[in-house]
């Protein structure tokens, strides 16, 4: 937490300074930005059952978790998303997804969109939200929604029936502002209503976004001089001792 870098952070997720120039207008949100709102988000509203997916964890679900690997159940089954009473999904997906040549090329990921399932006694339905008119996220989101499903029959052990779900379009006309429409949407899905953002909403979520960082941020730097407090206290000590 001492990392000078660090501007806020919320849970697992991290802000970093040099992310700060992507709320600016024209900038297309990366991952950290994405997931430290989706983490405050989850920590505002707290809905029973419903789990917002790390991009880095969906990731990692995607491009690294083998099938084929011989701890390949073990791994599905140590993950506490796939834990008993977790039937609720948001998942943000990028393009870089869509297949396993472009994982970890620069450049690769340059769209951002939204996938909702939800299980319900071993039925499964979703709802993918791609801001494109298009829909130029279809692929990355079906890729993801096999490999996880697969994944989470793996750790818990069932049967579930075949996915059915739509791609529901959005009305984006720039090239930049996916990463805003999937908070919008998650942010509507959280407090219980239907995902669809239509750009109206996108404003809030900006304001929103300001003011978690910049009351993560005061907390942030409590926790750092606290740290160093402890560390110089902790450093007399073993100078008196010694």
């Amino acid at each position: 937490m001492n990392n000078p870098q660090i501007y806020a952070s919320q849970g697992d997720s991290f802000v970093y300074k040099s992310d700060l120039r992507l709320l600016q207008h024209g900038n297309w949100l990366n991952d950290n930005l994405i997931s430290f709102y989706l983490e405050c988000l989850t920590s505002k509203f707290n809905v029973s059952n419903l789990r917002v997916i790390d991009s880095a964890v969906v990731s990692f679900l995607v491009n690294q978790l083998d099938e084929e690997d011989e701890d390949f159940q073990s791994e599905c089954s140590s993950m506490d998303i796939f834990e008993s009473g977790n039937s609720n999904f948001l998942i943000p997906v990028n393009s870089s997804y869509a297949s396993s040549e472009t994982f970890g090329e620069v450049g690769a990921g340059n769209h951002w969109s939204l996938l909702h399932i939800v299980i319900v006694e071993a039925q499964v339905s979703w709802k993918h939200y791609d801001s494109s008119p298009s829909l130029s996220n279809s692929s990355a989101a079906s890729r993801t929604l096999s490999k996880f499903m697969l994944c989470y029959k793996t750790a818990r052990k069932i049967s579930i029936g075949n996915a059915v779900g739509e791609d529901i379009a959005g009305n984006q006309t720039d090239g930049w502002r996916c990463g805003w429409y999937v908070l919008g949407n998650c942010s509507r899905i959280l407090q219980g209503q239907e995902g669809g953002e239509d750009g109206d909403g996108l404003a809030q979520v900006r304001e929103e976004m300001e003011q978690f960082l910049k009351e993560r941020r005061a907390l942030t730097e409590r926790e750092i001089m606290t740290k160093r407090r402890l560390e110089r206290f902790e450093g007399g000590i073993e100078m008196i001792n010694e």
